[in-house]
């Protein structure tokens, strides 16, 4: 047999499945959009209605955190704010904020780091660990600069999926939330639908304390394992009301098990975390939700975006995971980042958030320099459901 003939035809046929299996990915999701009859709109803040009593919230998105002091970001080459300074400035305006009209959270909505580092990571809970307005606030979720760069230096390196480097990544994010809000948000009962334990008692069940430590000192495979089950397990996270009137949070977890920088920054919600999702929606007793995650849900209703800002970085899956946001009865908020894209829009129920950067700040922004967060009013309905009143954005230059 003519090896060489063979490999020939069976990579031939490997990129016509690849072909037909893209076109009719695209075709389905694509009929998944053009079929939901929501329509996308601007959101307007109506400040004459706000109530007395509303609570305040934080949103930070994508401060790509670096580890070295003069360190420079990976997607801004020479023309952007090198090491931490700007996040340092951001956190002062944080609180100077909470200190005038406290807040009560301060939601991070992925992209902690630039490269997911383990260096990056101690200077984010180093700021954190420094910040009375942060301290027991922070939630956050992963974005695709924690689990997918492979490397800042060399980004179109690719990586072998069973490698240990993607493991290590996951590992360092686990080991930071646990550190941060280990103690305040819960791992869903897959069963029952309700919270179940804490993720920091989740994490130190059996004997997975030993596997995750057998995989960050020697990369062991039973380690390897270990993280990819706890990664697939404890999504979607959820923080719970924390009164009979107040509103709840649901973290997602968006970023694509990919190995290559063409593709690394693409999105998905698993059928598994998004069954959760739908449980945590039905059965979780809450007066209105809030929900983080790093991907955006809609497009911007604006008339032009780069092909490469359409396809790069897309949730693959965002009429589903909207299909089911809405599907809850009352108004739900969701927050997110990724695209470093300054908007608040509404389709049905549902009121969506899109942050600027920190560190970059806003690509529709007139200053695309300057880095940005927003500070939200909201409202928990009485009779269930959190609506968005007031929105204010803070500059950092």
């Amino acid at each position: 047999m003519d090896l060489v003939a063979l490999a020939i035809v069976g990579a031939r046929n490997a990129v016509f499945i690849l072909a037909v299996s893209t076109v009719a990915a695209s075709l389905f999701w694509f009929w998944h959009e053009i079929t939901n009859d929501l329509q996308v709109r601007d959101w307007i803040p109506d400040p004459a209605r706000s109530p007395a009593a509303t609570v305040r919230v934080a949103h930070l998105s994508d401060l790509h955190v670096v580890g070295e002091h003069y360190g420079y970001r990976m997607e801004s080459g020479t023309s952007g704010p090198r090491g931490n300074g700007r996040i340092r400035r951001a956190l002062r305006k944080l609180e100077a904020i909470h200190s005038a009209t406290p807040l009560d959270r301060v939601l991070v909505t992925g992209d902690i780091t630039d490269a997911g580092t383990r260096a990056e990571w101690l200077a984010f809970f180093d700021l954190v660990r420094r910040s009375p307005a942060l301290r027991g606030r922070v939630l956050f979720v992963p974005g695709n600069h924690d689990v997918n760069i492979v490397d800042r230096t060399n980004p179109g390196r690719f990586e072998i999926p069973s490698g240990s480097g993607g493991a290590l990544r996951k590992l360092r994010v686990v080991l930071e939330l646990d550190a941060i809000q280990g103690q305040s948000v819960h791992v869903v009962d897959r069963r029952s639908g309700e919270a179940g334990p804490t993720l920091y008692d989740y994490l130190r069940q059996g004997d997975r304390p030993a596997r995750l430590r057998a995989l960050a000192e020697r990369g062991a495979w039973r380690g390897r394992r270990e993280i990819a089950r706890v990664w697939d397990e404890i999504f979607p996270l959820i923080a719970p009301a924390t009164d009979d009137g107040g509103y709840g949070v649901i973290l997602l977890q968006t970023n694509a098990r990919r190995y290559f920088s063409l593709t690394n920054a693409v999105g998905i919600v698993d059928r598994s975390q998004l069954a959760g999702l739908k449980q945590i929606l039905r059965k979780v007793q809450c007066r209105g939700w809030l929900i983080l995650l790093h991907h955006h849900l809609v497009e911007y209703p604006i008339r032009s975006i780069p092909l490469r800002e359409r396809i790069g970085v897309v949730l693959i899956d965002a009429p589903d995971v909207l299909k089911v946001i809405a599907s809850c009865q009352s108004p739900v908020l969701v927050l997110h980042g990724h695209r470093h894209r300054d908007w608040i829009g509404a389709r049905g129920n549902v009121v969506i958030c899109s942050a600027p950067s920190v560190a970059f700040g806003s690509k529709s922004a007139p200053d695309v320099r300057a880095g940005s967060f927003r500070v939200h009013e909201l409202s928990v309905n009485g009779d269930g459901g959190v609506k968005l009143f007031n929105s204010e954005r803070v500059t950092v230059v």
